[in-house]
């Protein structure tokens, strides 16, 4: 049975390999600087993007953070405001919290 190669272990792998081509290459630099990803997504209510971190805690674990990013729908021409805004995202079997009639508009 074959050993899993975590993420870590794959990017240092490919760094590795980068390297032997063209040591202190370009790419080679930059596979050891890449710290996660961002994806394009369409969902519902518009565009927005899906981001992974990566970073390896105070053990040594390998941890991966998970974030969405949407656009600043309160942002106006010339503010100084963000122009997307990062959360966590809810997980799947989360639901909305329930609003109490006091609450509802």
């Amino acid at each position: 049975m074959e050993k899993e190669i975590t993420k870590s272990e794959e990017r240092r792998l490919a760094v590795q390999k980068a390297n032997e081509k063209n040591p202190g290459g370009y790419v080679a630099q930059m596979r050891e600087r890449e710290t996660g990803c961002l994806w394009i997504e369409d969902g519902k209510f518009g565009k927005f993007f899906s981001i992974v971190i990566n970073s390896i805690d105070e053990f040594g674990i390998e941890r991966e953070e998970r974030y969405v990013a949407f656009r600043n729908k309160f942002k106006k021409e010339g503010d100084k405001k963000p122009d997307f805004q990062i959360y966590k995202p809810q997980k799947k079997t989360e639901k909305p919290p329930e609003l109490s009639e006091d609450s509802k508009l």
